[in-house]
């Protein structure tokens, strides 16, 4: 096996052992001893991803699995002027507004409630009393003034709410011309805020603040109407798990904002890990929403946890679970945006996943997929994973297979996306126990992408536009630029795209055949040269010829340039990251036409149908005709 780009690396291994995680039956990571150096955690809900294989197969090292975290304090950024303060009844509220560093293209207007601190003259135990709703006089977020509605103690007992008249909250039968103080289901569903309800629609009154999880009825939606939820520790204790949850088969959420405020630094794992929405065992969406600072304290401790939306179904019975995440921000999470994991269909559209790096203390990642879960994450915005650590921090992870101890995730599409400044941008790790390429294919098609990193930051150091560890894989058409990911800047640490492949074996055209119309542009023919199990590979040699037979050959032109505009060309180059080569044609007669892309090596052809469109086609012979009458 090679890898297509650059020469192998050695791993430093130097250490007696290295801590690898593997997953339990729900997922959870724990740690195991394997050889090599000391090294920490990785996707969330499941193991990192593991190393290549020896030099023997022409790894690339012990890149990954990632260092256990070391608290190694964030990377200090001034905030700009802007510190707003308001005092009411005692409380006071302080905003900062930090300017995001990462992603010159998109992030710099985008702004992170990067601190939102609350002090009172009494605890605040006392203010927000158990198993009691009360009140913030108001909140301020940028230069907003929110008033909070509705804030929650404990969870009130169904035994509790259903005793005492005074403190029963499960109101369905209110009228929707004004909110409820709360609302709770005797059997499933929890809502610690004022709402309005229509029917399984429960929209916020405002902003509201809670001392734990809020549990959505089945196949109830909840819409924030643009209002905040903020989750804080509770008097004497911790915040725990989610923020939202489902408690039935299917939830629905949005236009809500949710944050979690200062809580204490303390991990948490399994069910108990911090989380903005999650999703078990069930079907739902998430659109319109933003998340932010889903994280222990300011996240600069070495808590592996602190997800946005966390989609998860690794019951052994449980039917496949469908889910669409689109239209959200994410921004100041721990350790990930989006994780999807066991048997889900995610849709993951139009989505802005920002993260802190480069960091030290967690390697983080964008979007997770894996152990079995597959979907789309198409047209998403990702920008700023990067570990300074021993270890890697990725935009889009895809893992599986039995090196993680689970089953892999196939027919991923990866398309349109935008990936910046994130040490591996599109990262695909599935293996074997001995973590060599899986038998089967995992046709994950990466394509169309943009992928770019101004610089080097990673501390191991390795970073590459897109890694892939897989079989059959299609990545092609995707932009890769920026020194970070140009193989020239550091040889064998820095690759624009690095594929455990071997030889080549076969050229192949990855599009389907054209219908062109006559005279007018096709759309791209692309060919690449691949090896016996269909993963991509640079060919020794790497030049080739364009020809064409057939009824509509005559006359036949090709191009580069999409348009068919410029010179006519008659000769391809793969010898480039993606082994690919990229072309057009036009021609000026009907019928069938067979386009051969051949070499000293490989021959390889497809036909195209070129016809003539039917407004401009002339009447058949004996064909009926209507004229009009005068």
């Amino acid at each position: 096996m090679q890898r297509v780009s650059g020469p192998s690396r050695e791993p430093p291994c130097g250490a007696p052992s290295r801590q690898l995680r593997d997953v339990d039956a729900r997922g959870t990571a724990s740690s195991v001893a394997r050889a090599c150096p000391p090294c920490s955690s990785g996707p969330t809900e499941g193991p990192p991803p593991a190393p290549r294989p020896g030099p023997a197969r022409g790894s690339r090292g012990a890149i990954l699995p990632l260092p256990h975290p070391r608290s190694v304090a964030r990377q200090s950024h001034p905030p700009p002027p802007g510190h707003l303060t308001w005092t009411r009844a005692g409380a006071t509220i302080h905003i900062q507004r930090h300017r995001h560093p990462w992603s010159p293209y998109d992030a710099a207007r985008l702004h992170t409630i990067e601190s939102l601190s609350l002090s009172t003259r009494s605890e605040r135990g006392a203010f927000m009393s158990r198993n009691r709703w009360r009140c913030f006089g108001s909140l301020l977020v940028g230069t907003l003034s929110l008033p909070v509605v509705g804030c929650s103690g404990e969870e009130p007992s169904h035994e509790e709410v259903h005793n005492s008249p005074s403190e029963d909250v499960h109101t369905a039968a209110l009228s929707t011309e004004s909110p409820q103080e709360g609302f709770q289901d005797p059997t499933c569903g929890y809502i610690p805020c004022p709402v309005f309800q229509n029917g399984n629609v429960l929209t916020l009154a405002g902003n509201c603040a809670t001392y734990s999880t809020l549990r959505i009825p089945d196949g109830y939606l909840l819409d924030g109407a643009g209002h905040f939820i903020i989750a804080l520790d509770p008097p004497g204790d911790h915040f725990k798990g989610p923020i939202a949850r489902n408690c039935g088969s299917s939830a629905f959420y949005m236009n809500l904002r949710l944050m979690l405020k200062g809580l204490t630094d303390v991990c948490d794992t399994g069910d108990d890990a911090l989380v903005g929405i999650r999703f078990d065992n069930a079907t739902g969406s998430v659109i319109n929403t933003q998340i932010f600072n889903i994280r222990q304290g300011d996240g600069t401790g070495g808590c592996q946890e602190g997800t946005g939306i966390l989609i998860r179904n690794q019951g052994p019975l449980s039917p496949t679970q469908h889910v669409g995440v689109q239209n959200n921000l994410l921004l100041g999470y721990q350790k990930a945006g989006v994780v999807a994991v066991g048997d889900v269909v995610v849709d993951i559209t139009n989505n802005r996943v920002v993260g802190s790096g480069p960091i030290g203390n967690v390697a983080q990642s964008g979007i997770q997929v894996g152990l079995g879960a597959t979907g789309s994450i198409v047209n998403n915005l990702i920008s700023g994973h990067s570990y300074t650590g021993e270890g890697v921090a990725s935009g889009i992870l895809v893992y599986g297979g039995p090196m993680y101890g689970g089953p892999l995730s196939t027919d991923v599409l990866i398309q349109g996306n935008q990936l910046f400044n994130n040490d591996i941008g599109v990262y695909l790790s599935q293996g074997n126990a001995d973590q060599s390429p899986p038998a089967v294919l995992t046709n994950i098609q990466v394509v169309d992408n943009v992928l770019h990193f101004d610089g080097v930051t990673n501390g191991y150091v390795y970073q590459a536009g897109i890694s892939d560890l897989g079989t059959g894989n299609v990545i092609h058409s995707n932009i890769i630029t920026g020194a970070g990911y140009d193989p020239a800047t550091l040889p064998g640490s820095t690759f624009a795209v690095d594929v455990l492949a071997g030889p080549a074996a076969s050229l192949a055209f990855l599009n389907p055949p054209r219908q062109v119309p006559v005279g007018l542009c096709s759309g791209p023919l692309i060919v690449q040269t691949q090896d016996v199990s269909g993963n991509l590979v640079v060919p020794t040699t790497t030049g080739f010829n364009i020809t064409s037979a057939g009824p509509a050959s005559p006359g036949i032109q090709f191009y580069a340039d999409p348009a068919c505009a410029g010179p006519a060309v008659t000769t391809l180059d793969l010898g480039n990251p993606q082994a690919q080569g990229r072309f057009y044609f036009r021609a000026p007669t009907p019928g069938s036409v067979t386009v051969f892309v051949w070499n000293s090596d490989w021959t390889q052809g497809q036909t195209q149908q070129v016809f003539i469109p039917l407004e401009s086609a002339p009447p058949p012979a004996g064909a009926l005709r209507l004229e009009l009458q005068h």
